[in-house]
């Protein structure tokens, strides 16, 4: 049985892969920012992507986005 997890914020990344997660859904802002303080949930995008390019990940964001990008 698959098990549904929430975590408000990742400390250390390897600790939360290791969980082996199939699917993570991942907000890009006001995440990670004790790992990847300037690129937030983007960088832990990147980095979960670069290793473990298997594991299915969803992003999203609650923010305000520019419309000019």
């Amino acid at each position: 049985m698959d098990t549904i997890s929430q975590f408000s914020d990742i400390d250390k990344i390897d600790d939360f892969i290791r969980k082996k997660y199939h699917v993570v859904v991942l907000d890009i802002q006001g995440v990670g920012l004790d790992i990847a303080e300037k690129s937030e949930g983007w960088g832990i995008l990147r980095y979960i992507k670069a290793n473990y390019p298997n594991i299915v990940v969803i992003i999203f964001t609650g923010a305000e986005v520019d419309n000019k990008i």
